[in-house]
C-alpha cells in the first residue's frame, strides 16, 4: 500500500486527526492514510472501511490510492473495476500499479493475454521505479509466451479450416433428399407411364 506506517505512539489519536483533516479540508492524502491504516495486515483489518477511504482519496486522482483500491476490489472478484482503478493509477506513473498490468496483460488473467502490451508495461514500470527490475521477466520469456501463442493460434486456424473443407466436400443430406425425391417420383411416372403405354398397345380380344 502506499502508506504502510505511522510513526504515532497512538494510531487512535492519528486516526483522529487524519480523519480531521479529510472533513475539513477534504485532503485525499489524508484519506489515503486512513485506508492503509483500516488496510494493514497488523491490526484488525476492516476492509469496507478502508475501501471507502480509498475510493475518497482515489476519486481525487490519488494514484496510491487507486493502485490499494484495485487491489480491493479484485480480491472481491469485481476483476473490470479493478483493472480500471489500475490503469489509471498507472496513467499517473504509479510503478506496482504498472507491473500489475504488465503481469495481468503477460498471463491473460482477465483480460485478453496481450504479451506484447505487457512488455509495454514493464518497461514503464521499470523506468518509473529501476528497483523494480528484478520483477520484471526476461524479455526471452515474455518473447516465448508469445511465440506460443502465435504457435497454437496458427494451428487453430489450420485446423478450422480443414474442417470447413471437410464440410464442403461432404454431401449435404438435406439437399440430396429432395433430389432423391425428385427422382423416386420421374421412376415412378415412367413405371406407370409404361405400365398404361403396354396397355394401351396390346391387342384387344
Amino acid at each position: 500500500m502506499g502508506f504502510t506506517t505511522i510513526v504515532s505512539p497512538d494510531k487512535q489519536k492519528a486516526i483522529f486527526y487524519l480523519k480531521m483533516a479529510s472533513e475539513q479540508w477534504d485532503d485525499p492524502t489524508s484519506q489515503n492514510m486512513l485506508g492503509d491504516i483500516y488496510y494493514e495486515e497488523s491490526l484488525d483489518k476492516d476492509v469496507a472501511e478502508a475501501e471507502k477511504w480509498y475510493l475518497l482519496a482515489a476519486n481525487k486522482n490519488n494514484k496510491d490510492a487507486m493502485y490499494s483500491l484495485g487491489q480491493i476490489v479484485w480480491d472481491k472478484k469485481q476483476h473490470s473495476e479493478a483493472l480500471n482503478w489500475w490503469e489509471k493509477s498507472s496513467e499517473l506513473n504509479h510503478p506496482m500499479a504498472t507491473l500489475r498490468m504488465g503481469q495481468i496483460y503477460l498471463h491473460g488473467d482477465n483480460v485478453t493475454q496481450n504479451p506484447s502490451s505487457a512488455q509495454k508495461y514493464f518497461q514503464k514500470a521499470v523506468k518509473i521505479d529501476p528497483s523494480l527490475a528484478d520483477k520484471v521477466p526476461p524479455n526471452s520469456a515474455i518473447q516465448k509466451i508469445e511465440d506460443d501463442m502465435n504457435a497454437r493460434t496458427s494451428k487453430n486456424n489450420s485446423e478450422s479450416e480443414k474442417s470447413k473443407m471437410i464440410k464442403a466436400k461432404r454431401p449435404n443430406k438435406l439437399e440430396q433428399k429432395p433430389k432423391n425425391a425428385i427422382w423416386g417420383i420421374v421412376l415412378l411416372v415412367g413405371i406407370v407411364g409404361s405400365f398404361v403405354l403396354h396397355r394401351m398397345l396390346r391387342p384387344v380380344s
